[in-house]
């Protein structure tokens, strides 16, 4: 079939991947990106995700993406591991070096901080008594040694300053 012959976006979100491109072409695989992006917003994802957080898909602080498929809430789609990670990363803004991991996608859905790198500094910033304990209870649901805690923070210093933000948050750029 050419890239000329008419689909809709429904049957975009049925056919995975490699059918898009086989029946369609390359230009029906950029529409289907940006249909699945426009169908899996960012409340939605929200709620995939805490289901999927809740439902087994994190194994040892990291998000299993082919176990989150299940919670799509699309009937009859075609999406595999690699949509669901795009679509999630572009539209909830997660770093791409956080999108497999659980503290990232536990501080957005459960506790609906918008920006958890930048909290997670936050945090570490005002050195209130308890706060690494209580952070990484919010972030992982158990206590984690200090150590890993400020492992933690160092990574979300490094993200801040690759997007740009390290003045907001007193990070020399040096």
């Amino acid at each position: 079939m050419s890239e000329a012959e008419a689909y809709t976006d429904a049957e975009l979100i049925r056919l995975t991947r490699y059918e898009t491109i086989d029946r369609y072409g390359i230009s029906a695989m950029h529409r289907r990106q940006a249909v699945i992006r426009q169908a899996l917003t960012a409340d939605l994802l929200k709620d995939l995700m805490r289901r999927a957080l809740q439902g087994g898909a994190a194994e040892r602080g990291r998000l299993k993406w082919a176990r989150a498929l299940a919670f799509v809430p699309l009937a009859e789609h075609g999406l595999d591991e690699w949509d669901l990670r795009r679509a999630a990363c572009e539209n909830a803004g997660v770093p791409w070096s956080f999108e497999s991991s659980v503290w990232w996608w536990r501080l957005w859905t459960l506790y609906e901080i918008a920006d958890p790198v930048g909290w997670l500094i936050e945090q570490s910033e005002r050195k209130e008594k308890g706060w690494a304990r209580r952070v990484m209870e919010m972030a992982l649901g158990r206590q984690a040694a200090p150590p890993e805690v400020y492992r933690l923070v160092k990574k979300c210093r490094m993200a801040a300053r690759a997007r740009g933000e390290g003045d907001e948050f007193g990070i020399s750029q040096a």
